[in-house]
C-alpha cells in the first residue's frame, strides 16, 4: 500500500478515534466544565460543522450562547436523563430496546442484562479490550459501546502507523462487525427519545452528532464493503501492488 493511502487511513482512524472518545464521554459521566468549553468553542463548532448538519451544531452553539460557566443545570440533566429511573430517565441499556426474556411463559422485554450486554462483554473480550476497573454500570451501556469503537479505531490507526495492512484490516473488519450487531440497530431510537424528553441544547445537541456519526459510519462501510459483494480486506488488497511501484 502506498505510504500516503496509509497515511490517510491513518489520520481518518485518528478522527473517528477522537469523535468516539469525545461522545463516549458525554454518556459514561456527567458532564465536566472543560469538555463543554472545549466542544462550544467557536473554533469547535467550526470543525464541527464539517461533519455534522446544520441541526446538530445549531443545538450546541444555542448552548453555547446562552452558557454561563455553571455546570450544575448540566449535571442535573444528565441524571434526569441517563441515571435516575423517572420521568426523563432514557435508558442507556441496549438489551432494553433489543432483547427478549421467557419468564412465567411469557416473552418480556424491557430487562436488563440481556443477549446483547453477554454479546458486548463477549465482544471485548475477542479485540483484546479491557473494561476499567472502575466501572460500575453494565456492559451495553451507549458509553460504553462507543469506548468499544474508541478502541478499535485506536488499534486500527496504530496499525496503519506500523504498516501493518492485516491488523489494521482486522480491526476495521471489528470495527463494522459490532456497529452492525449493536450501534446501528438502537442509537437511532435512543438518541430520538433523548431528543423527545430534554429541552436542554447541549443533550440535544449531543444526541444528534451520535445518531449523525452512526449514520455516517454505516454508510462508510456499506460503501467501501457492500454485504456480500466484497469484504475490508479484498477492497484493501486491491491496493497491495503498489508497494512495490516506486510510486
Amino acid at each position: 500500500m502506498h505510504p500516503r493511502e496509509t497515511g490517510f487511513n491513518e489520520e481518518l482512524a485518528h478522527s473517528r478515534k477522537n469523535i468516539y472518545q469525545f461522545l463516549a464521554a458525554v454518556f459514561l459521566e456527567k458532564p465536566k466544565p472543560e469538555l463543554v468549553e472545549r466542544v462550544i468553542a467557536k473554533s469547535s463548532l467550526d470543525d464541527l460543522r464539517e461533519i455534522f448538519s446544520e441541526r446538530c451544531v445549531s443545538f450546541l452553539r444555542n448552548f453555547a450562547e446562552q452558557y454561563s460557566g455553571d455546570i450544575l443545570p448540566l449535571e442535573i440533566e444528565y441524571t434526569h436523563l441517563l441515571v435516575a429511573p423517572l420521568g426523563q430517565y432514557v435508558t442507556p441499556y441496549e438489551s432494553v430496546y433489543r432483547d427478549e426474556k421467557e419468564i412465567a411463559g411469557q416473552k418480556v422485554k424491557g430487562l436488563l442484562m440481556g443477549e446483547s450486554a453477554v454479546d458486548v462483554k463477549k465482544t471485548i473480550r475477542k479485540i483484546g479490550a479491557e473494561i476499567d476497573k472502575s466501572y460500575r454500570s453494565l456492559p451495553d451501556h451507549i458509553g460504553l459501546e462507543l469506548q468499544v469503537m474508541y478502541f478499535l479505531c485506536e488499534q486500527e490507526g496504530n496499525a496503519w502507523s506500523a504498516q501493518q495492512l492485516d491488523e489494521a484490516v482486522k480491526f476495521l473488519e471489528f470495527e463494522e462487525e459490532f456497529l452492525r450487531r449493536h450501534l446501528t440497530v438502537w442509537v437511532p431510537v435512543l438518541t430520538g427519545r433523548i431528543l423527545e424528553r430534554t429541552k436542554n441544547d447541549f443533550f440535544r445537541g449531543i444526541a444528534c452528532m451520535t445518531r449523525e456519526f452512526i449514520e455516517i459510519e454505516k454508510n462508510s462501510f456499506d460503501r467501501f464493503a457492500p454485504a456480500g459483494v466484497r469484504s475490508s480486506r479484498e477492497i484493501l488488497r486491491q491496493e497491495e501492488p503498489l508497494n512495490g511501484s516506486g510510486q
